[in-house]
C-alpha cells in the first residue's frame, strides 16, 4: 500500500506495526484451519491498529477524492 499511494504516513505505520499487522494476518488465514484464543489485550492491540491503518486508509481516499473534482 506504501508503494502503490507514495504515502510516508502509510509506511512508517507498516514499519511501527509490523508484528501487529503479520498477527493479523495469520490469524485470519489460519482460522479456518487451527483454533487460539487470544488474550483481551491482544485483540485491544491488534483492533487499535486496525482502527490507526483505517483512518490513514480514509484520510487518503478523501484527499485523492478531493484532488480529482
Amino acid at each position: 500500500m506504501a508503494r502503490v499511494t507514495g504515502s510516508k504516513e502509510i509506511e512508517d505505520l507498516l514499519k511501527r506495526y509490523s508484528l501487529e499487522l503479520d498477527s493479523l494476518e495469520d490469524a485470519y488465514t489460519t482460522s479456518r484451519c487451527v483454533a487460539r484464543d487470544y488474550t483481551a489485550d491482544e485483540i485491544a492491540r491488534v483492533k487499535g491498529v486496525v482502527d490507526e491503518v483505517m483512518n490513514i486508509a480514509r484520510r487518503f481516499v478523501v484527499e485523492k477524492a478531493r484532488r480529482r473534482f
